[in-house]
Parts: C-alpha cells; structure tokens; sequence
C-alpha cells in the first residue's frame, strides 16, 4: 500500500532590488540639479524683469541694458568656456554617444554655475571700459593708480575663472580618458601607476595642466600688486600701517622676488609633472621606448615637485631671516621713507591733506568775557543743539562696561533718543503712524539759518499691527505717512516741550519754508512692504479728519511706481513681493494699477546704483512741492597703493543689519541723492571730479546730474556724510595728522575722541555712563577763532579731541556745509603744552557742582529718571562753551522734558531753564558766591 504525503511547495523568494548602476544615478543627479538650477536662474531672471521695469520706470533703461550686456557677455562666456573645457574629452576620448550626452549636460550646469558666478562681479568687468586715470602713479611699480581700482580687479577674477575651467577640464580628461580606455589592451607587467598615469596622460589632460600651471603662475605673479596695500606691521591694526616696506622690495632677498620664485616654480612644476605624465603615456603606448624605474609610484611621481617646493621655501626663508638680522634692528631709521609714503597716500586717499589747520588760544583765567548782548546774539547760541536730531545705540558688539546698563533698561540697545520719545508722545497722533528716526536740518526762518530737529510721519510696516496684518489693507489702504515735523533746536516752552516748526495731521507750518504742498509719504525708511495705488474701486486712505478719514487716489497725471498691465507682471510682481497668489488673482488690480517697490531710500538707489556706497542716516527735506529724501553717497576703492584699509558705515546704525560694511581704502564724498517722497524718483548729482565718480558717469552717461543742476532749495539742505567724517576723524586723522613719520612712529601726538556723560542716570546711586562723544551738528560764525569762509554763518558738523591719556581739550574738527565752503575740512589745534578743560572734564565739573548735584538728586528722589543731554563744544566770540540739556521723565510716563541747560564757561558750570538763562548766570552771576545763587534759584522757582 502507498502513502501519499503532501509535499508543500517551495515558496517563492521575494524579488530583491538590484544595486541602482552608476548611470542611473547620475542620470537622476544630473536631473536634480538641472531643476534646481532652472528654478534658480528664473527666480534670478524674476529679479531681474523687475529691476528692469523699476529702472524704466524711472527713466534709467540705459543703466539696465548696460549692466544687462556686460552680464549676458559673462554668462555666456563662463558658460561657454565649462562646456568646451568638460564636453571637449568626451568626444576626444571615445566616449560612447549617451556618455557624451551626460558629459555635455554636467559641463552645462557646471558652465550655469560659472557664468552666475562672472555675471554677479559685471561692475567690475566694466570699470575698465572707460576708466579715468588717477594722474598719480605708484612709487613701486610706477602704473597709474586708475590700474589698480579698475584694471586689476577683474583680470584676476577672469584668470580665477580660467583657472576653475582649466581644473574642471583637467579632471573631466581624466575621467574621460579613463572611461575611454576602460577596454583597451596593455602590456602585461608594467607598474600600476605607470600605466594609470599613461592612460590618463592623453594631450588634452597635458593642455589643461599646463593651463592650469600657467593660470596659477600668473595669479602668484600678480600678487605683487598686493604689496601696495598690505599691512606692513606685525602688530597692525585698523589705521596703522599699509604699503609695501623695505624687506619686501629692497635687495635680491625681498619679498617681491619671493613671489616671482614662487611663480617660476609653479611653472616648473607644471613643465616637470607633463613631461612625466608625457613619459608614462609613450611608456604605455610604445613599450620599450622609454624606460621608467619598475619602483615608479606615487612618491617617485611626488619628489618631481620636491625642487620647486624646496627652493620656494628656502628663499623665503633667507628673506624672513633677512628681515630679522638686518632691517628690524635697524628701525625706524630704515622704514622711514615707506612710512612717509603710507602716511601721505593715507590722507591724500581719505582727503584729510586737506584739512585746514588753525591755532586756538580760547581766553582763560581773569581775561574779560564778552557782554552777555554778544552771546545772545550770536547765531551759535540761537540754534544750540539741545534737542538733538541723533538716536545714540549701542554697537551690536557691545562693550562689557555696558552689559549690565543694558540688562537695567530691560534690553533697550538705545542710549539717547529724548527727541524721538517726544515726537512718538505728541506727534503720532494717530495708531498706524510713527516716526523711524530724527535728523537735524536748517532752513531760513525771518532771514536767519535756522536749525531744527526733524522727523518723518511715517507708516511703518517692519512691525505687524492690527492694521495693517492684511495684505489688502497694508498694499491698498494702508500706504503711506503723513509729513515733515520739525522743532527748534534750541527752544523750549515753559514745561520743557518743544517748539515745533511744522506739525499736526494735517500737517501745518508755522513758517514758509517748511510748507509743503504734498506732505504724502510714500516712500521711507519704514516702507519695507510693496504699496498699490489706483486700485480698482478702492481708495486708499489719506489723514484722520474729524468726521473720520479722508480717501484719496494717485494722481494719474504723476509718474511713479510701475504699472501692472499685464499678467506677466503679476506673476513677477506677486512673486518677488512674497505674495503671489494675491497679486495673481486680486481683482483690485487693474491695466491702471500702479506697485511701488523698493520703497525705502536706500534699497531704491541700490537698485540703480549699487556700485556706490551711502551713509545709512538719509534725512528729509521740505521743499516746497513736496517732501525729498537727501541720500549721501561716496565712492570708494580698497586697492588705493600704501592707504590705510578700514571701514565705512555705523555698526550701532540698525540699518547696517541689512548692508554690511564695506573695506575700504580711499573714498570720495562724490555723490548725492535725492528721492521723492511721494513719487519715489531717484536723481543723482555729481558733486566731485574725481576719478572713480568720473568713471561711472562715462559708463553710465545721463546717470549723474551736473551739481549746478540741484535745485536751489535741494541745495541749501546738502549735508556732509557723517560716516565719511567718522572715518576721517575717527579712525583716520588722530594718527595720520602726524604727517612727520618719526613722529607717526613714536605716537608722540596722538590724539582721541572725547568722552562725555550721556543718557539716563540709572539707579539708586545716579550713575551715568560715559561714552565717546559723537558728532554734533551747530550753526558756527565762520572767522575769528574758527577758518574763514564765504558764508560768515556756517551749519557745521563736529567733533572735539583730547590727548590719547588726559582729558583736556586739544581740538575741534569741523566741515562746513553751507553754500561753496560746503565741504571745507579744519581743525582747531590747541597748543601742546596749554590745558583747558575737555568735555568729559566739563562733565565732571557739572558733576562736582553741588546746587546742581542737589537738582538732580532731588529729581531721582522723587522716582523721576533724569537723561543727561548730548554735550555739545561750540566757539562763540572766541570763548570754548560746553552746552548740555538736562531732561526728566516719569517712570510711569515715559515722555522727556526739557527742564534745564547746563553751560560751562571757563570751567565753571552754571544752569538755567534755557541757554540764554544760563549764560546770563554765567556772565553776570560770576560775581556771586554759591549761596546766593542756590537763593536765587530757589526764589526764582
């Protein structure tokens, strides 16, 4: 009998994925990044349209095609150059056709990549075009400068370009030729390395190394340009020192033959290693023709760069050793003339050879003042700065001394802004406006210079409010601010609020030159959101009105913003805006529609013009028909020979956390701009003739207006760049105005900005901080003790200086802005061995005096926080006079007033409600002791 059983069936093995092959995943990578690089060159090709209809828009379509020529040329050009230098092997080497296929669209994407990279450095590229030279010539190598801020810039980077492509074809002919001869037939026997470097060894793979030994070579020689502007002191720091020096081009052992060694053994190299590759190929492909050692490896292959190598670093070697026994036991003696050089390219580069010097003996001691008539007459102590048009921040690298001030005030990175606070107090007036900053203008009031606080009634949008959280209701109904305001520098009224120039919503002016016919603000350093205007049935909002608010539309009669007729433009609109739906499809955009963007002053001149660089304070001027933003431009160069490298812009400015600061070595103030408020033109003037501004107008004609053609009341509110003067009072003059270079090198007179007490006193204790003094705007009598000028009443900018170590008085800078002087340097010197009574001594006196110790500490007393005001040095009837404000806040009002003025002449404080008050105890009150004062005081409050 048989059994059956029943046998299971074998189970099925589940089908396991297979390794991907290599083509497959290069197929899928080569995918990728071709998507990703279309999608970003059309965001970029987005950007550009939109510069495109911006420029346009404002008259500057010549500007656009000039860049947009340049940059297509180095597109094409890198692009081109990849795919010559990467798909070329392919096809010389054999490659089947899919594999030439992949190599062509590698070479493309990386060619994209190139030729964005060429396109972002256009400006440079087309300095040489039209380059006006300096008509100044380098001690060294003897080529204009105009060589060094235009030409040398873009060789190296188009030689940077040749060199990537050289590299990129030299690893494309390896893999190809490798790919190529994957099949080939070899003799048996020969050295593993010997045959990998024969087969890679093809005469494209050789062409590219030489090319990129020759780049490389190049690169290497042209760093002896470099020279010109390194530092030249082991411990140097910013304003110290720059230029070539005597070890680096003295003797056959310098530095600038170190360089040429370097270059000639690179060369060698690259000659060594293509003959050994050479020999391996001939070795491969005919056996028997050369012979190369059987131990032929890597390291053999290596020690053919071991001459180069050694004798590169044994020449330099002598020249450091050189350096130490024979030139620095002989400084300074022996580095003199190169620090002359340094020490005169360095003033000539930040214009600071043309200060004008002058001796100041203020009087002291028991010499007669002047009537009091005479100080209150003067245009000095009519405009003195006691509301300051400045907001004081600490730098976003905060200095440990302030670390804990900080954490008091709960965070607030502010140190001075009373004006500010007052104008957000009474003059917001409404919950959707405020104001972003203050800034100090004149203007003629009764036919006398006038100095005033200023601000502008914006609409600011980098904060989201109630109102304006709603696309439709910040891009349609929300769009613009509402006027100048200004106040009186030096006035006060009996509660210590200040007295307003123009004010109110509507706004409204007390004096002529401060009316304007359209206060409307649409273009600010708060508009950050794109606006719309002449929206399909939709008015956008205007000012409150008793009955509720006022509508208004666009005039269609007005040029500005771009007009969104046609769907392109929505799409490119929507989408640089961040809002691309609602652009898409919102019906209350019509063919008459117009967008405006790039709204803020700056950003707006970027778009034109970012070749130059501004002060990032623009200020705002009435002028009659409207209100006009003034921009201060500069143009600048870091490749001036032997001036000193620093930077140029306010690292406290909030501002710079949108535009870094720029290295520099010499600048020009050369530029001004002017947008309109209202319709957001942009006009450039020309305000220099100097070789880089020069340039740019060759390049760019019709883009730079001739000075004479400011309009008169434009011109009478042109303002010196403060960051300019920073620069070269700051960093530059208080070392280089040592002009002598021994006695640059001893720092013998080396001088520093002045201190000064400023801000809230914090605590129970009352402390105060001190900080360096800042800038300060003041109307001057031009003579007497200051320089003459054309204008005898000058609107100046200022900064004072004590010794590096003590706290006396030994200058006082000053650039005049008025009329034709507008741009005079000087500087007031007192002599050396003479003491007077420096700003932070001033202070200290306010500090010591005992009626006004009382005063303050009375007000702490009673919870009322006191600020120390900004102290300003000013020159009236050759007498030095240190002005301060002095304002209380509530704690739980926070809204300064001005309660008191502090002047300290000779030495001695003395207080009062307003200057004329003060001065007139400081004159007639000299002769009474301090009870009677105190009495006087009392009684009189």
């Amino acid at each position: 009998m048989s059994v059956q059983t029943d046998i299971p069936a074998r189970p099925q093995l589940a089908k396991l994925p297979k390794v991907p092959t290599a083509a497959w995943m290069w197929t899928r990578v080569l995918i990728v990044a071709s998507v990703a690089l279309a999608l970003f060159l059309l965001d970029r090709f987005s950007g550009l349209l939109l510069n495109y209809w911006l420029l346009d828009s404002l008259g500057y379509a010549e500007v656009f095609w000039t860049n947009f020529y340049m940059q297509t040329a180095l597109f094409a050009g890198g692009l081109i150059a990849m795919i010559l230098a990467v798909a070329t092997p392919a096809w010389l080497h054999g490659l089947p056709q899919a594999d030439r296929l992949k190599t062509l669209w590698f070479a493309a994407i990386g060619g994209s990549l190139l030729g964005y990279v060429l396109n972002l450095q256009f400006y440079e590229f087309l300095g040489p075009i039209s380059a006006v030279p300096f008509g100044e010539v380098d001690p060294i190598f003897g080529n204009d400068i105009s060589f060094y801020v235009f030409d040398l810039p873009p060789i190296a980077k188009a030689l940077i370009a040749v060199l990537f492509v050289a590299i990129a074809g030299l690893f494309a002919s390896i893999w190809t030729a490798l790919a190529g001869s994957r099949d080939a037939g070899w003799p048996e026997g020969m050295n593993g390395f010997v045959r990998w470097l024969g087969r890679v060894g093809t005469p494209y793979s050789c062409l590219m190394l030489l090319l990129t030994g020759l780049t490389a070579a190049t690169l290497i020689w042209l760093r002896r340009y470099g020279l010109l502007t390194m530092p030249n002191f082991e411990d140097s720091t910013e304003g110290t020192g720059a230029g070539a020096e005597y070890v680096d081009i003295v003797g056959f052992f310098s530095t600038k033959n170190a360089i040429y060694v370097e270059a000639l053994a690179i060369l060698a190299l690259t000659v060594g290693l293509t003959l050994t590759i050479w020999k391996a190929r001939k070795a491969l492909r005919q056996p028997g023709s050369i012979e190369l050692p059987r131990a032929f490896g890597p390291l053999a292959f290596a020690l053919v760069l071991l001459p180069g190598i050694t004798t590169d670093l044994a020449f330099r070697s002598v020249v450091a050793l050189r350096d130490q026994i024979f030139v620095k036991p002989n400084e300074p003696v022996i580095q003199l003339p190169y620090l002359q050089r340094h020490i005169d390219a360095t003033n000539k580069a930040f214009g600071t050879d043309r200060i004008i010097e002058k001796t100041l003996v203020p009087p002291m001691g028991d010499a007669p003042l002047p009537p009091l008539e005479a100080f209150l007459d003067s245009p000095t102590i009519k405009n003195a700065p006691l509301w300051s048009g400045s907001v004081s921040r600490y730098s976003r690298r905060v200095a440990p001394q302030y670390v804990q001030r900080i954490l008091q005030a709960e965070g607030d990175m502010t140190v001075y802004s009373p004006t500010l606070q007052i104008l957000e107090a009474q003059e917001t007036l409404r919950p959707y406006y405020g104001f972003m900053d203050v800034d100090t203008i004149v203007s003629e009031v009764n036919g006398e210079m006038t100095m005033m606080a200023s601000a502008v009634r914006e609409l600011p949008q980098d904060v989201m409010r109630p109102w304006i959280v709603a696309w439709n209701q910040r891009s349609f109904l929300f769009t613009h601010g509402h006027g100048l305001i200004t106040m009186l520098a030096s006035q006060r009224t009996p509660t210590g609020d200040p007295v307003y120039g123009s004010s109110g919503v509507p706004v409204s002016a007390r004096f002529d030159a401060l009316a304007v016919d359209n206060p409307a603000i649409y273009y600010g350093e708060g508009a950050v959101n794109a606006a719309f205007s002449n929206a399909v049935g939709l008015a956008e909002h205007d000012v409150a009105t008793e009955q509720g608010r006022s509508e208004v539309q666009f005039p269609q009669d007005v040029a500005a913003g771009i007009r969104v007729d046609n769907p392109l433009k929505r799409l490119v609109i929507g989408y640089q805006t961040g809002h691309f739906f609602q652009t898409l499809f919102s019906e209350l955009i019509g063919s008459e529609t117009r967008v405006h963007v790039f709204r803020r002053p700056i950003e707006r001149l970027e778009q034109i013009a970012p070749f130059i660089d501004v002060d990032t304070d623009p200020y705002a001027v009435p002028t009659g028909d409207g209100v006009k933003w003034m921009v201060n431009a500069v143009t600048y160069s870091d490749a001036y020979p032997y001036s000193a490298l620093t930077n140029f812009g306010d690292p406290a400015d909030l501002r710079t956390e949108w535009r870094p600061l720029e290295r520099m070595n010499y600048i020009a103030d050369s530029v001004k701009v002017v947008v309109d408020a209202m319709t957001g033109q942009v006009d450039l003037y020309q305000f220099v003739d100097e070789p880089v501004v020069q340039t740019w107008a060759a390049i760019y004609p019709g883009l730079f207006k001739p000075k004479d053609a400011m309009p008169p009341e434009i011109r009478a509110h042109v303002q010196y760049p403060q960051e300019l003067m920073s620069i070269q009072f700051n960093k530059i003059y208080p070392f280089y105005h040592q002009r002598d270079a021994l006695t640059f090198y001893s720092g013998e007179d080396l001088i520093d900005d002045a201190d000064e007490v400023v801000g809230p006193i914090l605590g129970e204790s009352g402390a105060a901080i001190t900080f360096s003094q800042g800038l300060f705007r003041w109307v001057a009598e031009a003579g007497g003790a200051m320089v003459d000028a054309e204008n005898p009443v000058q609107f100046a900018l200022s900064k004072s200086y004590t010794p590096q170590d003590p706290l006396n008085l030994r200058a006082l800078a000053t650039v005049y802005q008025t009329g034709e002087d507008y741009g005079t340097l000087s500087v007031l010197k007192l002599p050396k061995g003479m003491f007077f009574m420096g700003p932070e001594q001033a202070d200290a006196a306010i500090d010591q005096d005992s009626f006004i110790a009382q005063e303050i500490g009375l007000w702490n007393r009673l919870g009322v926080e006191v600020i120390r005001g900004r102290t300003s040095t000013l020159i009236v009837e050759g007498e030095v006079l240190y002005v301060e404000p002095i304002f209380i806040r509530s704690r739980q009002n926070p809204v300064p007033q001005l309660q008191r003025v502090i002047v300290v002449l000779r030495g001695q404080p003395h207080m009062g409600r307003t200057i004329e008050e003060a001065l007139k105890f400081a004159i007639e009150g000299g002769r009474l002791d301090m009870e009677e004062r105190q009495i006087r005081a009392s009684l009189e409050e």
